[in-house]
């Protein structure tokens, strides 16, 4: 049985190195890739309306009907 499996981050959509700095292909062979991501830039983003978010050169916008209160509860549990 194989079980195919693609994941990836994306960020800003400028550059494939940029846009997919961590991308993830696999079956049955397990691997941990770590990356670092600053989490409060990324948040600070999220909040931040489409008018704003669609200069940003470090992140995508968010896709239409994303829930801005589950961004600022994530930060509180961060706290």
């Amino acid at each position: 049985m194989t079980h195919d499996l693609e994941t990836h981050v994306s960020l800003a959509p400028s550059q494939t190195e940029k846009m997919n700095p961590l991308r993830i292909k696999g079956g049955e062979n397990l691997t941990f890739l770590t990356m670092k991501l600053n989490l409060k830039t990324l948040r600070d983003h999220q909040i931040r309306g489409y008018g704003l978010q669609k200069y940003s050169n470090d992140f995508k916008p968010t896709p239409p009907g994303f829930n801005v209160a589950d961004v600022k509860a994530r930060i509180l549990l961060g706290k």
